[in-house]
């Protein structure tokens, strides 16, 4: 038997408030089970948390877990995109973490504005890169000869990713990329840091250990966001992982 303290996991979804078809109980069952102490809560809730009362809401029902979960705020409101929250406010409420989960926020005047008043408040931005994420649901990343499916392709990924490190260079934002899928994305976040600006990132097991190359991917049991993609993005995944940034 191996001891060793409890890990934290960045990127949970509880669902609740107002989710009945996840009872709030198997949250501890499942971090347990798997070795978590801490998690860290996406807002994509029934109810998002894209407001104290929301949000005050969605803590009541975390004091009932022996799990520690960090709350994080939305980006926008109703994760939408189209209208800032009030950051100011969630900051005096102790939650530092922004984040739309799996949308990204799209509109660059709005993106600026939120990396500006975030830097200011000493929070941080948590971002899903996926350019189309508002307009039109993907299915899998290229190269793959089914037309009845609707690519993902490396840009959707590195248009966002480009754009939030030239705003975290701007306004020395914190800010963390999650889930990368690309060896392009790799090399942005090395540069990235490199130059000394405050970011992360993160990538899942399953696009370490995977690609859509010895895979029928056309499986929608293999679909994910975002995509398996080849095996030269998952050796640049395995190297970023191996530099830990």
């Amino acid at each position: 038997m191996i001891e060793i303290p409890g890990f934290i996991d960045l990127h949970t979804h509880t669902r609740y408030p107002d989710n009945d078809k996840f009872p709030f109980i198997d949250i501890d069952d499942s971090a347990i089970n798997g070795g978590f102490s801490t998690i860290l809560a996406m807002p994509n809730s029934e109810i998002p948390i894209d407001s104290i009362k929301n949000l005050r809401v969605a803590q009541e029902i975390d004091k009932k877990l022996k799990t520690k979960v960090h709350r994080v705020g939305s980006l926008t409101k109703n994760l939408e995109g189209k209208e800032l929250v009030n950051y100011k406010e969630f900051v005096e409420n102790g939650i530092t973490i922004f984040s739309d989960d799996g949308k990204s926020l799209i509109d660059d005047h709005l993106a600026d504005e939120a990396f500006k008043q975030i830097s200011k408040l000493g929070g941080a931005v948590f971002q899903h890169c996926e350019k189309s994420c508002h307009s039109k649901p993907g299915d899998i990343a290229p190269p793959n000869s089914n037309s009845d499916l609707i690519p993902i392709n490396n840009d959707e990924e590195l248009e966002v990713l480009e754009r939030d490190l030239s705003l975290s260079e701007k306004y020395g934002t914190r800010y963390h990329a999650q889930h990368l899928s690309t060896f392009e994305s790799v090399e942005l976040i090395k540069k990235a840091k490199q130059e000394g600006l405050p970011v992360t990132a993160e990538v899942t097991p399953h696009h370490i250990l995977l690609n859509n190359e010895n895979l029928d991917t056309n499986n929608g049991l293999f679909k994910m966001y975002p995509p398996l993609r080849t095996e030269k993005d998952r050796e640049g995944l395995v190297d970023g992982y191996s530099l830990k940034l």
